[in-house]
């Protein structure tokens, strides 16, 4: 469960990595926290599809081949 200001939706986003949120109601917070501690299967999911979005996306291996990416789309231009 995070907010959803800056750069935590690009991280998040459509993965289904977590939930964001967008109020500061402790409430709308505190619903969110238990309905994913009350389902341990949900719970289990999202920390799967989190760890392959940050592997394939964030990871060192993932920038570095984004940019070789680039750099060889560049020099073919």
């Amino acid at each position: 469960v995070a907010a959803s200001v800056g750069g935590i939706p690009h991280v998040i986003g459509a993965s289904g990595a977590g939930v964001l949120i967008d109020s500061r109601s402790p409430s709308v917070w505190a619903k969110a926290l238990t309905e994913i501690l009350q389902d341990r299967t949900r719970m289990r999911a999202m920390g799967e599809r989190a760890r392959s979005h940050i592997q394939a996306n964030f990871s060192v291996e993932g920038m570095a081949s984004r940019y070789v990416a680039l750099y060889e789309s560049l020099r073919a231009s």
